[in-house]
Parts: structure tokens; sequence; C-alpha cells
């Protein structure tokens, strides 16, 4: 900042916006009020009104500390500086009568003043600290272009000396008495007898001093604020008890309403309530829960719990437990919420010497005067490294806010630098739609809490957005960062459906066992629990899983083979998930067996269908590129759809779409056997692929076509021949990416089957780029420790080694074996390669 253009904010040479100790009523033994004649006084009317001169009345006595405070950068670093500032002595040391330069030169007479030199080192330190710290921040938001206007230079420290401390007193301050009349000879004489006579009795005694415990800031107009010193809190403790939460919304019940934003709160009411100390809301809380206390003479705590004033005033700040990160944008109410219903979950962390939990929430924790304290912020680290866990708020959970916020990401990132658990949770009337999207298609859930944009979210100050910006793009960088975020939202994701699935499968067990002892008969709720289940277990075994999800598997089908029997829709649709599952986790010959008897019990079904003369239906084909995706058609059918298939008014075209399902995935087992059951499956496949065109009515560009074209190319690579699987594969490739898009994982798997078949013609650069899109895409979308990613990441490594590039191989391998869970497979191939995988004790047996 020019100097220049300091002086030009701070008005026409002006004192402008000026902090100064209120010194009222005080030293009126070292210079009283009678001791100066009314003839000496000089004081004039100003051409734009208000007097200048005449006496200082005794109610208006100060030491100026510092002029021309008229930026926001100059009150917030006094703000900053303050607060770190313990209250000081003030001594008054010898009266003073010098020229008044200022009022001589604008009314062009001779003014002086007669007043008093204050001794304070305090004092002195303290208008250093704040000039070294205006002149540090001056130079660094000039460097990072965040100073608005035109700077040629940053002004010297002795620039900033001469224009906010031009007094620059060695001893610490001054307090003027009175302005006298200059130009008349006999007055000056007479008050230097008595600027010497006051002199020798101030040296003779012990002089009074004053104890100053804050400073006022006076702003153009007239209008006053109070800086406390020494009211500084530690971040880490200014996290408010949820008592004081409950009472602040209480003081405000009828104000806040439903739809009211947390942005809105803070202006409304927050920063009103706080101006006068210009402080946190903490601090507010933490001066009135002492002044409370002292007139009480009681700090203990106040039995009430109806948001009383005498809850409140009990232990209002405390150390945090909980680090809240949200966003101001929604409506405040559901942020109380969810706190609420978090604190309820956690309620037994609390403790006879710790009764309640303490939530660290921005709105209240930092000084809302001083948004941009570079004293606090380098700090916000120290509070989230304190807490138990970082608490993320996702509103509305279709498009969380918090999740296009910088300030919340960065904290998320923060939470995992230090260790910090991060959690989430929803207000209470978010999780109804939640829970039930999350039963009617996990995907949508999934796909919603991954959209991580990092590099375009936004922050409402800019300074804020630059700063945090910098500091990312320094660190992991965006594309990491986004990785890092979403690997925490699923494993949260995860987390929640364990917590929630784990009393529903000994439910559906307990309802399985009654209904096959006769005591009960099944109802509309049975469906939908094994339907809840069901989908709990496509949701295991795509997050890798896979035990858990073969858990969930075979309870269901025990449960729906008792209720509705082997024959129903529903239970073939988790048989051939199971049987799936068997087949990924080396069961092959099981999972063969299990899918020949659902093509049995489908094939004699449509058989009794046909004989019966029941014709084909024109319902909507459940989808076969999966079987979960099958399912989430199924499930929507109800208790009457459970009979058995063979009923009048089942639909032949789902049996058939089911039958071509189950084959399929009866050719992908087979195929993955010995290799002289290689032509059988080949065989097989081409039957379903027939099959799926005639059902879909094309040419083979659908969903179930195209996966029986994937699952043929590659058996084809198996079976050597690289150059038909090629072409498949790039058909499918094609497909998926117009239908599905770029991040979806089936067309990040055929990224991967295309680069690898690429890798095997010899085509090796080319294979690189499409196995790194594939790995990439992984990482964003599927996480890191996912099986899947760590196979793509192996045979990307194994490709990079093809190509020559055996260091960023290496890398990779890095990356892969630093996971906590590896496939066996992983590892031994990583080895194959002859790179280092230093992790035997991580290997599975």
């Amino acid at each position: 900042m020019a100097a220049a253009h300091i002086k030009e904010r701070g008005g026409a040479g002006g004192p402008g916006c000026w902090a100064f100790v209120d010194l009222a009523g005080q030293f009126d033994d070292v210079v009283g009020q009678d001791a100066i004649p009314d003839d000496w006084l000089w004081q004039r009317e100003r051409e734009g009104g208000g007097l200048a001169g005449g006496r200082v009345g005794a109610h208006h006595r100060h030491a100026t500390v510092l002029l021309r405070l008229d930026t926001d950068l100059c009150i917030n670093v006094l703000r900053e500086v303050a607060e770190q500032t313990e209250p000081f002595t003030v001594t008054p040391k010898k009266v003073t009568l010098a020229r008044v330069d200022r009022l001589s030169l604008e009314f062009g007479e001779e003014v002086f003043s007669l007043g008093i030199t204050l001794w304070s080192p305090q004092l002195v330190a303290f208008k250093k600290r704040f000039l070294d710290t205006l002149n540090e921040r001056l130079a660094a938001e000039a460097s990072a272009g965040g100073v608005e206007g035109e700077l040629p230079a940053i002004c010297t420290l002795n620039d900033l000396i001469d224009h906010h401390n031009p007094y620059n007193s060695p001893d610490g301050g001054h307090a003027s008495i009175a302005y006298l009349q200059g130009g008349d000879p006999r007055i000056i004489a007479a008050a230097k007898t008595m600027q010497d006579e006051t002199n020798q009795k101030l040296a003779a005694h012990d002089s009074p001093t004053v104890k100053v415990y804050s400073l006022s800031v006076k702003r153009r107009g007239g209008q006053s604020e109070v800086i406390q010193l020494g009211n500084y809190i530690p971040l880490e403790d200014r996290a408010i008890s949820l008592d004081s939460l409950n009472h602040f919304v209480a003081t405000h019940a009828g104000e806040i309403d439903e739809v009211m934003t947390t942005h809105e709160v803070v202006q409304r009411f927050i920063v009103p309530e706080t101006r006068r100390l210009s402080s946190s809301y903490a601090a507010s809380y933490s001066v009135a829960a002492k002044t409370a206390a002292a007139a009480a003479d009681t700090p203990t705590k106040d039995k009430d719990n109806d948001g009383s004033k005498a809850a409140w005033v009990s232990s209002p700040i405390g150390r945090v437990d909980f680090f809240t990160s949200h966003a101001w944008g929604y409506p405040f109410l559901d942020l109380v919420a969810a706190i609420r219903a978090h604190s309820a979950r956690h309620i037994a962390e609390t403790s006879p010497s710790k009764p309640q939990l303490y939530y660290w929430l921005d709105v209240f924790a930092v000084n809302q005067h001083n948004l941009h304290s570079q004293a606090e912020l380098p700090k916000l680290n120290d509070a989230i490294a304190s807490a138990k866990a970082v608490v993320v708020i996702l509103t509305p959970w279709e498009r969380p806010l918090a999740l296009t916020r910088i300030w919340c990401l960065f904290e998320i990132l923060s939470a995992m630098n230090s260790s910090t658990l991060v959690c989430v949770q929803m207000p209470p009337n978010q999780q109804v739609s939640f829970v039930a999207e999350l039963a009617r298609d996990f995907s949508t859930i999934r796909n919603r809490l991954s959209q991580i944009d990092s590099a375009n979210a936004q922050a409402t100050q800019q300074a804020d957005l630059r700063q945090i910006r910098k500091q990312i793009e320094a660190t992991v960088g965006y594309n990491a960062l986004n990785v890092l975020i979403k690997d925490q939202i699923r494993s949260w994701l995860l987390e929640n459906v364990l917590t929630r699935v784990e009393n529903d499968v000994a439910l559906l067990k307990s309802r399985s066992a009654s209904v096959g002892t006769g005591a009960v008969e099944s109802t509309v709720d049975d469906v939908a629990l094994c339907g809840w289940v069901h989908t709990m277990a496509l949701f295991l075994g795509e997050f890798g899983r896979l035990d858990q999800a073969h858990e969930l598997y075979s309870a269901v089908l025990s449960a729906r083979c008792t209720m509705f029997g082997k024959q129903s829709p529903s239970t073939v649709a988790v048989a051939i998930d199971l049987a799936f599952l068997l087949g990924k986790t080396g069961r092959p010959e099981d999972a063969e067996t299990l899918l020949r008897e659902q093509v049995a019990l489908l094939e004699a079904s449509l058989a009794q269908l046909n004989a019966d003369g029941v014709k084909e239906m024109d319902g909507h084909l459940l989808p076969a590129e999966s079987s979960g995706a099958l399912w989430r058609k199924a499930r929507e059918s109800t208790a009457a759809a459970e009979a058995a298939v063979g009923t009048p008014g089942s639909d032949v075209a789902k049996l058939k779409s089911m039958l071509s399902l189950t084959q399929n995935n009866l050719a992908m087992v087979i195929g993955s056997q010995s290799s002289d059951r290689h032509s059988e499956a080949l065989g097989l496949y081409r039957v379903v692929l027939a099959q799926r065109n005639e059902l879909n009515g094309g040419d083979g560009s659908n969903p179930d076509s195209i996966s029986t074209t994937n699952n043929m190319a590659w058996l084809l690579g198996r079976m050597g021949q690289h150059e038909e699987a090629e072409v498949l594969f790039t058909r499918v490739l094609d497909f998926r990416r117009k239908r599905n898009g770029e991040t979806d994982p089936g067309t990040l798997n055929a990224l991967q089957n295309l680069g690898t078949t690429l890798m095997k013609l010899g085509k090796v650069e080319e294979a690189a780029a499409l196995l790194e899109e594939s790995v990439k895409g992984k990482l964003e979308n599927v996480g890191l420790g996912h099986p899947s990613t760590l196979r793509t990441i192996a045979t990307l490594a194994e490709c990079l080694c093809l190509c020559g590039r055996t260091g960023a191989a290496q890398v990779w391998a890095d990356t892969a074996s630093a996971q906590d869970k590896v496939p066996r497979g992983v590892l031994d191939r990583l080895e194959s390669l002859g790179l280092v995988v230093d992790v035997a004790e991580k290997r599975p047996s």
C-alpha cells in the first residue's frame, strides 16, 4: 500500500477513524480543570460544524493511540493485536506544553496543547506490534494481488508510523487537557510555570496508575466501539455447548423461522449482539458467563434444562469435541437439528467432569467483525486436530451445499491431514428421503455425494477463495483433493449402511424362522425387508465388501425360499446375485451349480406358461446388464407378485429376460474355469446374445446385449483371440461412453478391458493411455481402496513396464501396496514385474 494511498483514504490529514484509551475522570489530581483559567483557552468553530479546541472535559479525557484507521484492514489488525495483548497500566510521567501543528495550520493562528505524557512500555509495544503486523499484511496482500486500488509500492514502516502514530511517543501516550492561545506570550509563560510546578510534584511523589482493559475506536460520524484487551481464546476452546446453542435458539424463538439461513442469522443476530465487544460470540459468552457467575457467586451447573439463562451461563464454551463443517446457505434450524441428532447418538461420550458435548461452529467461534484475521485462520487446524471428529452437515442430501463450498472441502482435507475422523450428519428431516432413495437406487446417492469439484468450489469472500486455492495448489492439488474427499464420503456411506443393516438381517432371520414354523404368515413388510437387505447386499458388493455381501445374500435367499418359494421371481433374482458373487470370490463350481438350478426353474416356469397359453405382456422389460439392475426393478413388485411363477398374471417377457441373464452369468462362470470349457462358454454366449437381441428388438445396441458382448470379448481374450476381443471391447466402450458417461463404473471397466487387450497386442502406448484414464476415473469415482481400482493399477503398472517407464510403474506399485487391504493377486502381479512390494503382512491368505 502506498503512503499516498493511505492518506487519501484517511482524509485531508485528519484523524479519521482513530483508537484511544478512555481515561474519563482520571488524573484530575495531576492537572485539575479549575487550574486552567478560561482566558487561556483557545476554541473555534469549524466550517463544517462542530468545535475545535477548548477544555477536554474529564468525561472525554483520553490518550490517543493510533490515527487514521480508515480501512477494514487497519481495524481488523487492531482487533487482532488487541485480543492478544494483556491489560496494561498507564502512569502520568510529566505535563507537556507544545504547539499543535495541525490546528495552527488549519486556523492560521498559534495553538498550543497542554497535556500529560503517559508512561506505558506495554502501550509502546502494542503500537509497534500493530504497525509491524499491518506492514506485513500489506506486503502479503499486495503480493497476492488482494489490495484494492493502484498500489505502485509498499510504504515503509516509517511511512506507517508517520501516518498512524504521528506522536510516536517513546514513553507510551499523550492525554490532552486543554488547548491554549499560543499567540499570547503571557498565557504561554504562565502555562510553562504551571507545567514546571506540576512536574516537580510528579517527580517527588508516586504517580497514580490506571489499569487499561480495553481500547475505544471512534469512527467518523461519532459511532464508537470497544475492543477488549486480552480477550483471546484459543480456537480449539471456542466450541459451544448444546445448552448454549439451545439457549441461542430459544432467545430468538419466533424470529428465526424454518427458512432463515445461517448467513441471515449471522447478520441479523450474531453480528449486532457482539458489536459492543467486537469479539466472537464464544468470547461474548465467556464474558457473560463470568459476569453472571460472579454475580451469583456460584459457577456450578444449573439443573434446569429449559434453555433458561441459568442453564446457559454454565460452561457455555469449552474444548472442542466435534468440529462442525457446514455451509451458510441452508436453514439455520436444519443445522441445529443435525447437531442435536448427532449429540443424541454420542451422549455416551459425556462424563461427570464434562456433562455436555461441545461443537465448534464457525458462526460462534470466529470473530465475525474480523473474518480475515491472519492470526486465527492459520490456527484453524488446531481446532480440527483437537476434535474427535469433523462432522460434515449434508443438506439437502440430493445437492449437498457443503460439498460446493471451498471452506468445507478445506476443513475435510485438514481433518485427513491431522488424522481426525470425518463423519457425516444429516438433519432428521433429510433422513427419511435419504433412506428411501438408498433403498430405491443407491447408485443415485453414490453419484450425487461423489460430485466433488474442488477447483470450482466457491467462497463468499474472494480473499478466502484465493488463500485456500493457493494452499490446495501448493499441497495436494485439486484432483487429489477430490479423490480424498470422495473416499471419505464413500467410507461414511458404507459405515451408514453397515450400521443400519445389522439389525435388519437379524430381524429378517427371525421373521423367516417364524414363517417357516407356521407361527406367522408373510406380509408386505416382509417383502420390503427382503428387498431392503437385498439392496444392501448389492451395495456392499459394489463397494468391494464381498464377505459381508455374501452374508446378506444368503440371508435373503433363505428367507425368500421360506416365505415365497424357490420359484418366486425375487428368490431367483437373489440366487443369481449370490451366484455372481460366488464366481467373483473364487467359487466357480458353487456358482455354476446355483445358476443351473435357476435356469431349470425359469425354463420350467416358461414351459408351464406356454402350456397354459399365457401370452407375453407389453410390460417394461427388466434390464439385465447386471443382476443389481434387475433387482432394482423386481423389488418394486407387490406381495402378490411374490407368488410362484406359473400363475396367469406372470410376465413371460420378464421371465425370458431373467433366463437370459442367468445363462449369461452361467457362461461367465464356465469360462472362468479350465480352458477346455472355453468353447462351451463361448457357444452359450452366442445363444444368450441372440436371445437378448430378440428380446430388445434391436441389433445389439442395448445394455443387455452389450453386457454379453463384453463377456464374450473377455473370454476371447482368455482364448488368445485378442484381435476379435479388441473389436468387441471397442464396441462396448463406445456404447457405454455415449449412454452412461465417462465416469460410470461400466465405462471405466470397459477402458480397462480394451487397454488390457491392446497391451497384449503390443500396442503398449495406446494401452497405457486407456489404462491411465481408467485408473484416474476409478480413483475419483470408486476409490483407491476398492479391489477393482487396485487391479487396474496392477495392469497399468505392467503396461508401464512394457513401455520402459519402470519408475512410473513403481510409483503406482507404492500407491497400491500402501493400502490396508490389497488382493493377493494384485501383490503377486506387482512382484512378478520386479517391482518392490514390501507389504507381506498385508497379503491375504
